[in-house]
């Protein structure tokens, strides 16, 4: 029994690490897009696509999990995840134009972080107390990427975007170790999909439905946070500070998931404050402001999702779903900074903050269908 303990909790904590690796691009997104913007001179509507490209890839990546989870071990996808992720990261530094760019983060998506994601995502979410496992995972995400930050920030004064992605590469030796720790004969998903129905089934994919949407408007803003530091006059190197300050905040989150579990009526909260502090944070011009609206945010993303991913694997009782999970959240990781850079330009940011509130609004009418669902299942 001891034995066993030890395994599932090793086999968790490389899966998290897993997880956060491929989560690693998205937690520094603003400080890459910023060094892209400046180092190779593109427009927001381009930076837009370099983010869309790599989480589109995401969730195409989640999609076929979904179809070939039954022939897929944890081990060797996290391996292969990896080492794709180091190559395109390592390729990514050396393009110089827009297209090569974006070809190579839709695969840096489609065959690194979405592997990795998906294995991480199939085993934190399916067990009892999926809401505090996965918000174990989440604060290992913010710890991670409050570093990153300051350390990309770093890597772009000191060598531009050439050594943020170097850099990025590098730390994908991270997702090799962990994946000798994860299952190699076991598959991702064992479960058989013929008996799906009834009325949780409605409800698994209005849960799945409000976080890709929850996640658009929540791209969308964070995408572009080192770009408003940026026109409040700070730095790289202090923008990236002031973001790493937001992020570890999140902890606040994850931490009361931890000890309290996720509540129901939290994801209604969380919708409600996510986008008023997003919304304060881009039409402030004092750097203050700025910064709580920045950890307000932060905390507000870190209470919901561990819910969110809850209420679908546990609640609504779709842990075969758990592989999508990363395919909607992708597509609004992946939408949100498209749209945002559509609407929106350096010091101009009403049409991002339209944004914001649209999709919070409507994540939170899906989340309360959903759980209507779930009591009725």
């Amino acid at each position: 029994m001891r034995q066993g303990a030890r395994t599932t909790s090793i086999v968790l904590g490389a899966a998290i690490v897993a997880g956060v690796l491929g989560r690693s691009i998205e937690l520094v997104l603003p400080v890459i897009l910023d060094s892209a913007g400046r180092g190779l001179g593109l427009s927001n509507a381009g930076l837009g696509l370099f983010a869309g490209a790599e989480l589109a890839g995401v969730t195409l990546c989640s999609l076929a999990a979904f179809r070939l989870g039954k022939w897929l071990a944890p081990g060797p996808t996290a391996l292969f995840g990896a080492l794709m992720l180091a190559t395109t990261n390592l390729l990514t530094g050396y393009a110089d134009t827009l297209l090569p760019i974006v070809l190579l983060r839709f695969a840096a998506g489609l065959l690194g972080e979405g592997a990795l994601l998906v294995v991480a995502v199939s085993l934190l979410g399916s067990g009892r107390n999926a809401a505090r496992v996965y918000a174990a995972f989440m604060a290992l995400q913010m710890l991670f990427g409050a570093g990153a930050l300051v350390g990309f920030g770093m890597a772009d004064t000191a060598g531009g975007f050439t050594a943020v992605m170097q850099l990025a590469a590098a730390i994908c030796v991270g997702g090799v170790i962990a994946a000798v720790f994860l299952p190699w004969h076991q598959v991702i998903d064992g479960h058989d999909r013929t008996s799906a129905g009834g009325p949780g089934n409605a409800g698994m994919w209005m849960a799945l439905a409000g976080m890709g949407i929850f996640h658009i408007g929540l791209a969308g803003a964070w995408a572009f946070m080192q770009q408003k530091a940026t026109s409040l006059g700070l730095d790289a190197a202090t923008g990236g500070s002031i973001l790493a300050v937001m992020m570890l905040s999140g902890l606040a989150g994850t931490l009361y998931v931890v000890l309290r579990g996720a509540p129901r009526g939290i994801l209604t909260g969380t919708c409600i404050v996510y986008a008023a502090a997003a919304i304060t944070g881009m039409s402030t011009g004092n750097p203050v402001i700025f910064t709580l609206a920045g950890i307000t945010l932060m905390v507000a993303w870190n209470l919901s999702v561990p819910g969110q991913v809850a209420l679908l694997g546990v609640e609504l009782k779709g842990t075969d779903h758990l592989a999508l999970v990363p395919g909607f959240q992708g597509v609004g990781l992946a939408g949100g900074p498209v749209v945002a850079g559509l609407v929106s330009s350096p010091g101009q940011y009403a049409g991002l903050a339209t944004l914001v509130f649209l999709a919070a609004g409507l994540s939170m009418f899906l989340f309360i269908t959903a759980s209507r669902y779930a009591d009725r299942s």
